[in-house]
């Protein structure tokens, strides 16, 4: 019998040989002491991924799992049919996978909530999934290296001179990012940086607009989608000046009566042209006359004339 990090009692069997993740970072700690013992993962890899990846590991079926910000997506017939003897659980997705623990039970496959809101909640929870699985020495060991680098870094940080700002860019668009006191934040700020942003009211990747993140000025950037980092990747600052031309503000159309918009003029260096983000693609360069000419919604019109004054 062990007792999971919510104070839950679990009989488990004494030989476990088949276990699954059921969020990413659950899939992430089993994948760090127990690759053979994953039936499953839990949607399917980047390319960028699988380039740091076991062939195993790619291989495995997409089992789905209990996601963050787009709710439960596990495949429970699935699952079952992968019959793994342990399905392990972030104690933060509870409220969504706790109506599935008794059907998981019929099946004999038990459940254990882990936790990791800190980099404490993360050793103790490599120690006891390692001793679940069996594998208490490789989840000793790497607890101990964790330790030590930590206390490396921030021997390190001591000496440092100043703060580096850092901006943690989640979504498409960058313009999601995360509260000062998440667990996102623990690297970082052991490593002697400061969350750039610092919420009011803790929400889960809560959204700032463009204007906000230029007023923040980081030092650097943690993008999570790989799209904005290629976008970002390909951006000179130095062949781009951005100038503030006015707001939008009307009443006319269901957008105005909800929205307030900032109008932006980025001048480029004569034959520098940034790389397009992907839903900017198709678009296309025109002159002044044709955009005249073109018809176009209400608030391209509103821009069109700020840029014509400038």
């Amino acid at each position: 019998e062990f007792t999971d990090m919510t104070g839950r009692k679990v009989n488990l069997e004494r030989n476990i040989t088949k276990a699954f993740g059921a969020s990413p970072p659950m899939s992430a700690m089993l994948y760090m002491l127990a690759p053979n013992k994953m039936v499953g993962k839990n949607y399917e890899f980047l390319e960028i991924e699988k380039k740091f990846m076991l062939s195993q590991m790619i291989n495995l079926p997409v089992l789905g799992g209990f996601f963050g910000g787009g709710g439960s997506g596990i495949n429970s017939e699935k699952l079952i049919l992968a019959k793994p003897q342990v399905i392990f659980l972030w104690d933060s997705m509870k409220n969504m996978s706790d109506k599935y623990e008794k059907d998981f039970a019929k099946f004999n496959i038990s459940s254990v909530y882990l936790k990791q809101e800190s980099i404490e909640d993360l050793y103790e929870s490599i120690n006891l999934t390692g001793e679940i699985l069996g594998v208490q020495k490789r989840a000793e060991k790497l607890v101990q290296i964790g330790k030590e680098n930590i206390n490396l870094v921030q021997e390190v940080v001591k000496k440092q001179k100043f703060t580096p700002k850092i901006y943690f860019a989640q979504g498409l668009d960058g313009l999601q990012t995360q509260c000062e006191n998440e667990r996102f934040f623990d690297v970082a700020k052991i490593a002697g940086a400061k969350n750039i942003h610092e919420c009011k009211n803790k929400s889960n990747r809560p959204r700032i607009d463009l204007e906000t993140l230029y007023a923040y000025d980081p030092d650097a950037i943690f993008v999570r989608e790989e799209a904005f980092f290629e976008e970002l990747k390909n951006y000179d600052g130095s062949k781009v000046k951005l100038s503030y031309l006015g707001l939008i503000s009307e009443k006319e159309s269901e957008v105005g009566l909800v929205h307030l918009g900032a109008v932006y003029l980025a001048k480029c260096d004569k034959g520098y042209l940034p790389v397009a983000a992907e839903e900017t693609k198709g678009l296309e360069w025109k002159s002044f006359d044709e955009l005249r000419l073109i018809k176009k919604e209400l608030w391209s019109d509103l821009a069109l004339g700020f840029l014509e004054k400038n």
